[in-house]
C-alpha cells in the first residue's frame, strides 16, 4: 500500500469512527480524497508569486 493510500485509509477510518473533528479537518480530508492537497497548494500559491 502506498503512502497516499495509507493516508486515505486513515482518513476513512477516522470518518467511520465518527469522532469529533473540526470543519477544516473535514475539508482537508475531502480534498485529499479528491486527489488535491490543499496544504501543499496553499504553500505553492504563497511562495510562487512573481514579484
Amino acid at each position: 500500500m502506498s503512502e497516499q493510500e495509507m493516508k486515505r485509509q486513515r482518513a476513512i477510518d477516522l470518518l467511520c469512527a465518527q469522532i469529533k473533528v473540526s470543519l477544516a479537518t473535514v475539508y482537508n480530508i475531502r480534498k485529499a480524497m479528491e486527489g488535491m492537497d490543499p496544504i501543499q497548494e496553499a504553500w505553492d500559491w504563497g511562495h510562487n508569486k512573481n514579484e
